[in-house]
């Protein structure tokens, strides 16, 4: 006869932990907080921990806190760890991936009241634009709408455009409290810089204010980002020492910058399809706190006071009373370059949830920034056609008569055809295409501009 062997009995998890293979580590859960720790550390907890031990389950013993470590090393694998905004705290099966979230998705929930300092704020930043307030209101209630409903849906990035001191700050520290409380900077990862992007799927509102101009093909790697970025579900996410996984995070795209010609670059050309893609502000009131402010104590002591309590009511205002208005669902606020309306087709306010309106005087910025590019392209067309191999220094008025002589060339009629004009354009061209164009010394011919082929990062058919 056989030694009968006792069968425990299998070992009861009270307590939420899962392993990640992929670095070793164990993830336990304690109440709403999660403890990242290595075997050993997760031993000891499986041993004195109270907080893991109940009346059903007591790991004091070795053998038993061993069989319960097993048991989440053999039941609750996880493929990593990512705070993917929009998404809930937990495990998420993500395109095959099981990846645990630990942070709660933040959500400011409404209240009635009165809101006299954002109202005084909206008044004033829109004051040379009665237009602009209901554009501003209209992004910030679609983003919080998706936010806080979890919808996976595009809306147009945000950009700020103005002097220092016009409030454009202060917009973008309330549309970090109204969606989550937490932001990115991803500038780096837009001009093509960086591949890593894992910071800008933990955070729902990533945004940046002023960076230096960047040449035409950090241009066209922005443009593109931004695109994908908005409009593109399932996407890779990539953290330093990190593989890479497909996911698809809740994410809202701001940037504030001075109405400087270095920054023209930033402006999309219209022609070019990227013109729907984005929302045009321009904030022009200087002097925050502005005036007729002081009744409202707007000091350093009680803002921060003031954003706290009235921001349940802007949400309250947003979601239960504010309309998006018809003009903007309907009469798409797109320019030619004579400054008439274009009309788009329907599918673009449905797809976003309101029209992509552009401020008039950004309009025009992005004119004259189409027209440098595309004057960069026809001088790399010329220094083409004669040959140019190094850097070569040349008058504008020079410039200009080659590119009379380019009939076959779209634009170099255009800009051959003004000297004056062209002169400016090369200036612009300087700022915004350092690479391709520079300033040379000034001659008894008036300035020189240096030209350089092998630098150039434009091509024009």
């Amino acid at each position: 006869m056989g030694v009968m062997v006792p069968v425990m009995k299998d070992i009861v998890l009270d307590f939420t932990a899962y392993y990640n293979p992929t670095d070793k580590t164990f993830w336990v859960q304690d109440g709403v907080h999660w403890t990242q720790c290595n075997r050993q550390m997760f031993l000891d907890m499986l041993k004195f921990d109270p907080k893991l031990r109940t009346d059903g389950a007591v790991y004091a013993d070795l053998d038993q806190a061993r069989r319960a470590m097993c048991k989440v090393r053999r039941e609750n694998l996880i493929s990593g760890v990512c705070q993917l905004s929009g998404y809930s705290a937990g495990v998420h099966l993500i395109n095959g991936r099981r990846i645990l979230v630990t942070r709660e998705r933040v959500v400011v929930q409404p209240k009635e009241g009165l809101m006299p300092f954002f109202d005084k704020y909206f008044e004033t930043v829109a004051k040379d634009s009665p237009e602009q307030r209901d554009v501003l209101l209209s992004w910030m209630k679609l983003a919080y709408q998706k936010w806080s409903e979890g919808l996976h849906s595009p809306l147009q990035m945000m950009i700020l455009v103005g002097p220092s001191g016009t409030g454009k700050s202060l917009f973008q520290e309330i549309c970090k409290r109204l969606l989550g409380g937490t932001i990115a900077d991803p500038y780096d990862f837009l001009i093509g810089r960086t591949e890593f992007n894992l910071e800008l799927a933990e955070n729902a509102l990533l945004s940046f204010e002023d960076r230096p101009s960047f040449d035409m093909k950090k241009q066209r790697t922005f443009f593109d980002r931004v695109k994908n970025l908005l409009m593109s579900r399932d996407q890779r996410v990539r953290g330093l020492y990190q593989n890479g996984f497909m996911a698809d995070p809740i994410r809202f795209l701001m940037a504030s910058i001075n109405a400087q010609t270095h920054n023209y670059a930033m402006v999309p050309p219209r022609e070019n399809g990227y013109e729907d893609k984005f929302v045009f502000t321009y904030f022009s009131n200087t002097g925050f706190p502005m005036d007729g402010w002081k009744h409202l104590d707007v000091s350093k002591e009680n803002f921060e006071k003031m954003m706290e309590e009235e921001l349940p009511v802007l949400v309250h205002y947003l979601k239960n009373v504010y309309k998006i208005p018809e003009w903007l669902l309907t009469r798409v606020n797109h320019y030619d370059r004579k400054g008439n309306f274009l009309k788009q087709p329907d599918s673009i306010c449905t797809r976003y949830g309101m029209d992509s309106w552009w401020h008039p005087d950004i309009a025009a910025i992005s004119s004259e920034g189409g027209d440098v590019a595309k004057l960069v392209g026809v001088l790399e067309t010329l220094m083409e056609l004669k040959g140019v191999t190094r850097p070569i220094s040349v008058a504008a008025k020079e410039i200009a008569e080659q590119l009379l002589k380019m009939d076959d060339v779209d634009g170099a009629f255009e800009f051959g055809n003004d000297v004056k004009k062209l002169g400016y354009k090369l200036r612009d061209a300087a700022l915004n295409f350092p690479e391709v164009v520079s300033r040379g010394k000034k001659s008894a011919k008036g300035v020189t501009w240096v030209l350089n082929p092998s630098k150039s990062v434009v091509k024009v058919a």
